[in-house]
């Protein structure tokens, strides 16, 4: 690798790592965060082990994780976020290390660009939820995979599978992946000592000790339709336009959107089908990388159809970027050089310009209504302060987690909380404060337009338009 390339990756590696670190301190806790931290995290070990209760919000690992730091340490956010900040830093070093390693110099550094340049999948990397640590899991194992389908060596198997089942107990919906993994390496004869059937062996014995592990929580958030998080209209509509609205930090679908996706989506391909008149290769990087991610897909859609489960959106969606990205890059790869780079070029310049217009230290694509969450509840605070009383206070429903956090872990004398739960969408008159989100969250029943907030006599003493959050003070 020439001093320029080395130079280019270790300064955007440095930068990414940089950005996560500050965001996992400064960004705010989130609705999902702060529901794991009062839940899951203070349940017993074995009642997390056997999902009692049953949630989709509790990850196995995240939460086993952050259980262990609060024992070490202490319990706060940045704390639970480790887990995840070390997460990204595995993500990089073994993106740096599959780009570094198979593919040609640019492209490589524009593979490893592409793989950053997502201030969406970067969200989840200084976050204490599940997905930042099954993406670090998913770049190791398809880091191996690969080094398995070049070596033939059984540790190498052993590794890609191992780092897969750890990607699932952080997020289940990598099984889609790892079903796959476990076809791929099976598929490759390995050079080994051991008899023919070693490599089914090995798998056969790593699969059942993941089985062993999920069996119980599948099977009980599948029992209470607890799985409820996606989409009905098909892989395309939910699961693509879901990742490419959030890339770009968009709550909602824009014609700009749309047209982007199907330009890319048509690039892609295009690129991929035409490589295969370059390199027809049938145990290959490309060949690899194409076949999980095509046969992930096929996973997806085969259990729409065969048990009604839903189409994978955005978060849980997350998996396929590195997929995608990986596979075009394989598949340029076996492109003319002047093509290959103009469309490399071309796709990193506009992911910079993206990250740079998007990217952020305050807020989160998701979760964007609790950027200010701990600044309205200390203006709520302080004003009590200052006029010597205790001020009611009420709040949209999704604020109920954070503000809820802040308030037990903070010092708020002067603050009451008197939201009404007998119907959370109602405000309590007694209220003197309300926090209004004026945006609607379809997925979790949050309808901004109907909330009875809007009828009642106020003041607005605030507000952040673009993560639609007003301060009302009631009349």
């Amino acid at each position: 690798m020439s001093r320029p390339i080395a130079i280019l990756y270790g300064g955007l590696g440095g930068i990414m790592a940089l950005y996560l670190l500050y965001r996992s301190v400064q960004v705010g806790i989130t609705y999902d965060e702060a529901w794991t931290l009062k839940i899951f995290v203070p349940a017993d070990w074995g009642h997390l082990l056997r999902y009692d209760p049953a949630n989709a919000n509790h990850h196995l690992l995240n939460t086993l994780l952050i259980k262990a730091l609060f024992v070490l340490g202490p319990d706060q956010t940045w704390v639970a976020r480790l887990p995840n900040v070390l997460a990204g830093l595995l993500y990089g070093y073994a993106a740096y290390q599959l780009t570094r390693r198979y593919l040609v110099q640019p492209l490589g550094w524009c593979a490893f660009a592409l793989l950053l340049f997502n201030p969406f999948l970067l969200d989840f990397f200084s976050l204490a939820r599940g997905y930042g640590l099954s993406l670090g899991f998913l770049m190791a194992s398809l880091y191996a995979v690969l080094r398995y389908a070049e070596e033939r060596q059984l540790k190498q198997a052993a590794w890609a599978l191992v780092w897969g089942a750890l990607g699932v107990t952080s997020n289940f919906s990598l099984l889609n992946y790892w079903l796959v993994l476990f076809f791929v390496i099976n598929l490759v004869p390995a050079k080994s000592k051991f008899p023919l059937n070693g490599i089914l062996l090995l798998s056969l014995g790593i699969g059942l000790g993941l089985f062993g592990l999920i069996i119980t929580p599948i099977l009980k958030l599948k029992a209470q339709n607890l799985l409820y998080y996606g989409g009905n209209e098909d892989f395309y509509t939910n699961t693509l336009t879901s990742l490419a609205k959030y890339m770009v930090y968009e709550p909602n679908v824009t014609p700009a959107i749309e047209w982007g996706l199907l330009v890319v989506t048509v690039l892609w391909g295009l690129v991929v089908l035409g490589s295969f008149f370059y390199d027809r290769k049938l145990v290959a990087p490309k060949t690899v990388l194409l076949t999980l991610t095509f046969g992930a897909v096929a996973v997806v859609i085969a259990q729409h159809y065969l048990i009604g489960t839903l189409y994978l959106i955005d978060r849980t969606a997350l998996f396929f970027y590195p997929l995608l990205v990986l596979s075009l890059a394989f598949a340029l790869q076996d492109w003319p050089q002047p093509f290959r780079r103009g469309v490399a070029g071309a796709l990193v310049v506009a992911a910079a310009l993206n990250m740079l217009w998007k990217g952020n230290l305050y807020k989160t694509a998701l979760w964007y209504f609790d950027a200010h969450t701990f600044a309205l509840l200390n203006w709520v605070e302080e004003r009590g302060r200052t006029e010597n009383r205790v001020i009611p206070l009420d709040y949209s429903w999704p604020f109920s987690s954070t503000v809820e956090h802040y308030y037990r872990q903070g010092d708020y004398p002067h603050v009451a909380l008197v939201k009404d739960w007998r119907n959370r969408n109602d405000y309590n008159p007694e209220a003197e404060v309300y926090f209004y989100l004026g945006h609607s969250l379809e997925k979790v029943g949050y309808d901004a337009p109907s909330q009875p907030i809007l009828q009642a006599p106020k003041d607005t003493v605030e507000q952040w338009p673009k993560e639609h959050v007003v301060l009302y003070v009631l009349k």
